[in-house]
């Protein structure tokens, strides 16, 4: 990657160096504000993911010991042939 790509682009010399400080700046100044606010969605963020982690930990295993068994099938089919 050469630096003479990004000379004429303005997204990546402003906006996005922008947007990260800006974000950084309102995690600190958010919660002194919006504190009870700001505690329910971040409560909420929390059980949100954890469920959707949970959820598609499950979904993972529940796919990977069907492909097991579908494999497990085309085997002894393939063995059966003639």
């Amino acid at each position: 990657m050469d630096i003479n790509d990004f000379r004429e682009s303005f997204k990546y010399k402003l906006i996005i160096p922008g947007v990260f400080l800006l974000s950084w700046i309102l995690m600190f100044i958010g919660p002194t504000f919006f504190q009870a606010e700001y505690q329910k969605i971040c409560i909420a963020f929390i059980v949100y993911f954890s469920v959707r982690i949970i959820h598609v930990t499950l979904n993972s295993v529940y796919t990977y010991f069907r492909f097991n068994q579908t494999i497990a099938k085309a085997e002894a089919l393939k063995q059966a042939r003639p």
